[in-house]
């Protein structure tokens, strides 16, 4: 089987190293292929996987794949599928053999700077890496997999797993052999993104405005492109439309995949290698702790000299138990700077990039925040307060020491039992209803099952609780409550809200960017599990609150355990 690699359509080395070829085989041969490929087709309709669309919103239609993924047993399905194929069955057996892999790694190679050191070496798939072979080769093997885009369908922004080395594309063309200039891969540059890349998922990609088209190739029917997989090597395939029903856009895709597999000895070289490799970003770390350490000791300097708190927070409020010096610095010492897990460090991360250093108008006020320079006259300031179930101390704080007229909401029975107690205080409203990004009646999630509904909390996030129980509750945005309850201004919102505040704050801050409120105080979860995609989010939300807010750090005794943040609304 002979392919060519001469007609050139493009090559780069940034954003990363790619090369796009056209005629790849011969008209000949080609013609062959996809009349085979297509009669097959018709006869094994049913054997086609269905991939749901990770582009919901854009392209929610579902495509259709064969093989491929993260398996090692693609050549098995790939023999049974063109068993009576001839021309398939040497044009797959040459795409998986050394010949055609090294010259890949060859073009490749020619527009990469930063290419390996290690000799690759193309293994079986179900190769396992020995102690040497682990240290001193690159071991792969090659997956194959077939794709058909319906009209509607289409794949997000993403990166690809951390397992592939060489992504590449076969184009087949569109099924009724019509060519089109649409519908193809596009590649994408973050070169002006900052570290945007080092918060994101491989897929699920949050906030892909960061991302500039660098390059759109067109699914020409027998053109070829191959890319390599780096954290930079964001690509998609744009919501494909217009397109006759039951016509797919198609292509085999091939992937250089790194072997993972070890036997004992090879995990123990794997395990060096991992310490080698983690070593700049234990330094990175080290760093951050010197400036987290700063910062903690600018706090007790704050504390000391009586600018951060009032004596009854202090005495009564403050970090919960760990009222003396000598408890923080050693909680601090614990469990704010001797950290282990991505979480915390992620965290702390983030919080240095995107929040400033306490002042002495900064108070922390009930395990929140609140700057006293930003406060209209006291005859004026208004604060909506989300989330109390069965503590107020907060919202009883901003009325006796700071004069708010509160407006508090929480849908919870809990709440409404707690706030009666508050009914004739004519500085506090009660509202029994939800903050979220849409006018609705939604399921409020218990966040534990087997829960009575009188003795209820939950989050209208279903991440953040079981999945089994739910109750439905009256949700409003910012705007219908500020609206309805007839309020010109909003000096303060306090978000305690159990995993909505993300999406809450950011669509908030997309939508309503011309009467925002002057400070926001809140708490963001961050689950353990998918850590690193609600980073993302919170990455993306640090990324738009910076163009109105400046962005505090509200510690708490477990610090860098969840995140607590008060913006305050810039000049």
């Amino acid at each position: 089987m002979n392919v060519s690699f001469k007609n050139l359509i493009a090559s780069s080395k940034t954003p990363f190293p790619y090369f796009v070829v056209d005629d790849f085989l011969s008209k000949k041969n080609y013609a062959v292929l996809i009349k085979e490929f297509h009669e097959l087709d018709n006869c094994r309709n049913n054997d086609w996987n269905h991939a749901k669309s990770t582009d919901e919103k854009n392209a929610p239609k579902e495509y259709l794949t064969y093989g491929g993924g993260h398996s090692n047993d693609s050549h098995d399905y790939f023999k049974s599928l063109f068993s009576e194929s001839i021309i398939w069955k040497e044009f797959t057996k040459y795409l998986t053999s050394e010949n055609f892999t090294s010259r890949v790694w060859e073009k490749i190679d020619v527009s990469d700077n930063n290419k390996s050191k290690k000799k690759r070496k193309l293994r079986n798939p179900k190769y396992r890496a020995g102690f040497f072979s682990q240290l001193f080769y690159e071991n792969y093997y090659v997956n194959l997999k077939l794709s058909k885009y319906p009209s509607g369908s289409g794949i997000a922004p993403h990166r690809d797993h951390g397992a592939k080395m060489i992504s590449m594309l076969y184009f087949l063309g569109f099924s009724d052999g019509k060519e089109r200039d649409f519908g193809g891969t596009q590649l994408y540059s973050d070169l002006k993104a900052g570290d945007w890349s080092k918060y994101q998922v491989d897929h699920n990609v949050v906030g892909s405005e960061h991302l500039e088209l660098h390059y759109d190739i067109i699914p020409k029917s027998n053109s070829f492109a191959a890319f390599k997989r780096t954290e930079n090597s964001w690509h998609s395939v744009n919501a494909i439309s217009d397109l006759p029903e039951g016509v797919f856009r198609e292509n085999l895709q091939v992937n250089f995949m790194r072997i993972n597999n070890t036997t004992s000895l090879g995990a123990v070289a794997a395990k060096l290698q991992n310490i080698v490799k983690d070593l700049p970003l234990k330094f990175q770390g080290f760093k951050e702790a010197l400036k987290a350490t700063k910062i903690f000791f600018l706090e007790e300097y704050l504390i000391w000299k009586k600018n951060m708190l009032n004596e009854a927070e202090y005495s009564e409020h403050f970090m919960g138990k760990v009222r003396v010096p000598i408890n923080r610095f050693k909680n601090y010492l614990f469990k704010g700077l001797i950290m282990k897990d991505y979480r915390s460090k992620s965290i702390r991360s983030l919080v240095l990039k995107f929040c400033e250093k306490p002042n002495s108008k900064i108070r922390y006020v009930v395990n929140y925040g609140l700057d006293i320079s930003k406060l209209p006259e006291v005859s004026q300031r208004v604060s909506f307060c989300f989330g109390i179930y069965n503590d107020s101390a907060f919202e009883e704080c901003l009325m006796k020491d700071y004069g708010f007229k509160v407006y508090a909401f929480d849908p919870t029975p809990v709440a409404v039992n707690h706030m009666q107690s508050f009914s004739n205080n004519p500085n506090l409203q009660f509202i029994p209803e939800a903050l979220w990004i849409e006018d609705a009646k939604k399921d409020f999630y218990f966040q534990t099952s087997n829960s009575s509904i009188n003795k209820m909390s939950g989050s209208l996030v279903s991440e953040f609780s079981q999945k089994k129980d739910s109750v439905k509750v009256v949700c409003k945005t910012l705007s219908s409550f500020k609206k309805e309850l007839r309020i010109e201004k909003i000096h303060l919102v306090k978000m305690d809200i159990e995993g909505a505040a993300l999406e809450v704050l950011t669509r908030i801050l997309i939508e309503q960017v011309v009467d925002l409120p002057d400070q926001i105080t809140t708490e963001i979860e961050i689950p353990k599990e998918d850590a690193k995609y609600y980073l993302a989010k919170v990455y993306h939300l640090f990324e738009l609150a910076k163009r109105h807010y400046r962005m505090f750090y509200i510690p708490r005794r477990n610090r860098f355990s969840s995140l607590e943040v008060l913006m305050v609304k810039k000049d």
